[in-house]
């Protein structure tokens, strides 16, 4: 009996953190405001194991929701629309495991980006891997996985772009490149290429 109070407790404690939903109680959508004098302040840096404990919340999150809901088959075919998120999440999985750690020249990063919520929230709304090409003094964005809980209505991802550009700048020690994000994922590349002229 002990044991199982222990875990309803554990239950209960976990789904209280959990992330929040994209509306507040009342309907309206959550708004965040981006810094715009200096959109650096909107990253935060994270360590390997941060950024793990996020996005794993963001799928317990996905999988709680698609197992609560009734699902949506067609041709046998599973349609969800967060699936994306699912594949970066893993796809930042997977590229964590093959990297090479023992190249020197190579450091992973993980940045959260955290712009100033409307109603006083704090969360991250997007997890950014990068990797420091020191030898060629470039920083590659590689994947960028956004919180099921984000949409555009609350603040464009553009000003992630804005902000990993001003946190490059502000130290003026590389070069920053999307070209490894926008190969693996079109829906940047839609969103700050081709819709906006940057």
């Amino acid at each position: 009996m002990y044991f199982f109070k222990k875990m309803v407790i554990f239950y209960l404690i976990k789904e209280i953190y959990s992330l929040s939903p994209k509306k507040l109680p009342n309907g309206k959508s959550k708004k965040f405001e981006p810094n715009k004098k200096q959109p650096r302040f909107d990253l935060k840096l994270e360590n390997e194991h941060s950024a793990y404990l996020i996005t794993k919340n963001w799928m317990d999150n996905i999988l709680l929701h698609l197992v609560n809901n009734k699902k949506k088959y067609k041709n046998n075919i599973l349609e969800y629309d967060d699936l994306h998120i699912v594949t970066n999440i893993n796809s930042m999985k997977t590229d964590n495991e093959y990297c090479d750690k023992n190249n020197k020249n190579i450091s992973t990063l993980y940045f959260s980006w955290n712009p100033k919520c409307v109603q006083g929230l704090e969360e991250p709304l997007f997890i950014v891997v990068a990797k420091l090409d020191k030898k060629h003094k470039i920083l590659n964005i590689e994947n960028i996985v956004q919180s099921p809980f984000w949409d555009n209505e609350q603040i464009e991802s553009i000003y992630l772009k804005y902000s990993l550009i001003d946190q490059n700048n502000s130290l003026n020690l590389t070069n920053i490149s999307f070209s490894r994000l926008y190969e693996s994922n079109l829906r940047f590349k839609l969103a700050w290429v081709n819709w906006y002229n940057f």
